[in-house]
């Protein structure tokens, strides 16, 4: 819960807790602008099962010694009064208290609809891995800020874009409640919660996905998340999606991803840029970060054709190639100028990785 909590100063009641009055807490809620969880994301160590709001407290700096209740056998409950917040101490004495704010300043969550659809929580934890890190961070380009989620009744799909590059990835798998397509635009900060929701259950335990008029809806076990929707026209990625990309080479995912973190070090600190130049049977990565230095390094490649250098960047080269642990990757070209595609050769995922050139 404490993932969505809101920072800013203004909005005082969205930086709190809710837990219920008059008793032991067995439950926490939290409330942002953009995100709320129900339930039991164990960030904190207390055991989570009701849906309830009564007492909004400020957690941040009573976090760590509820935190530290972990270690012991048997951790202390934590007392709510009217208005005040208390943790047990040994032998029945309090030792903290806190002041807490009225049950009624606490947001509302709206009402659960009936699930469109269920989606292991292995293939949405896959699908965000090799995505939510090209989404926009620009909040003038609101529609790029959150990956949209594709559902079909027989493959799932996400695809994000920065403008720069766009990963798309999609799974073959038979989705469950679903009657036709549903296009979802997700917003980074859910997905880093549902991610988290997704690596607390079995791969293949069902989340259920519901949605209203505004608000998406993932829920596992005793967990909900609730996130208001993106409004706006995600981009029409498959238009940018190279269709004559017949220069290839392939390479081992593992050896280009340790060779360009090394020469990504002396890499332009604004560019990040690198070359990659391929001739017959090799790759060369090149850096050069000016008064830093230069760094080169050579990989085997099953390359055949005309020698070809393009400059991309060498940080969202390894943002891919961290979702990508082993098997082999295939660089498609075009020409110097033209988007690069990559794509990993594990069938698991069908994986499409699009990056723009940069000038050299």
């Amino acid at each position: 819960t404490m993932l969505v909590l809101e920072k800013r100063k203004e909005i005082s009641v969205l930086k709190a807790l809710g837990v219920p009055q008059g008793g032991i807490v067995k439950s926490f809620l939290a409330e942002g602008l953009q995100i709320g969880i129900a339930g039991g994301l164990l960030l904190i160590s207390v055991a989570v099962a009701v849906l309830g709001t009564a007492v909004a407290m400020r957690p941040f700096r009573f976090r760590r010694p509820l935190a530290g209740a972990e270690h012991e056998p048997h951790p202390a409950p934590v007392a709510v009064m009217t208005e005040r917040v208390r943790r047990p101490h040994a032998e029945d004495e309090y030792a903290d208290e806190l002041a807490a704010l009225a049950k009624d300043s606490f947001p509302a969550l709206p009402d659960v609809p009936k699930a469109l659809a269920e989606v292991p929580a292995g293939i949405l934890a896959g699908l965000i891995d090799r995505t939510a890190f090209a989404i926009s961070n620009e909040e003038s380009r609101y529609t790029l800020n959150g990956a949209l989620l594709v559902l079909k009744p027989g493959s799932v799909e996400m695809v994000a874009t920065d403008g720069h590059r766009l990963p798309l990835a999609a799974r073959d798998a038979e989705i469950v409640g679903l009657k036709s397509d549903e296009r979802l635009l997700v917003p980074k900060r859910a997905l880093a919660g549902l991610r988290r929701l997704a690596n607390a259950q079995q791969s293949d335990s069902p989340i259920q996905i519901a949605k209203d008029d505004s608000h998406l809806f993932f829920s596992a076990g005793d967990s909900i998340l609730i996130t208001r929707m993106i409004s706006g026209q995600f981009p029409n990625f498959e238009a940018v999606l190279p269709k004559s990309n017949t220069i290839t080479a392939t390479l081992d995912a593992a050896a280009l991803r340790e060779s360009l973190r090394r020469v990504a070090l002396l890499a332009s600190e604004q560019t990040h840029a690198v070359c990659l130049a391929l001739d017959s049977g090799r790759l060369t990565l090149t850096t050069s970060g000016g008064d830093t230095g230069e760094a080169s390094e050579s990989l085997d490649a099953a390359f055949t054709g005309e020698p070809l250098r393009v400059g991309l960047n060498a940080s969202f080269l390894l943002d891919m190639l961290g979702s990508v642990k082993t098997g082999e990757v295939e660089i498609a070209l075009k020409d110097a100028e033209s988007a690069v595609e990559f794509r990993p050769t594990d069938k698991t995922y069908s994986y499409r990785y699009v990056v723009m050139p940069m000038r050299l």
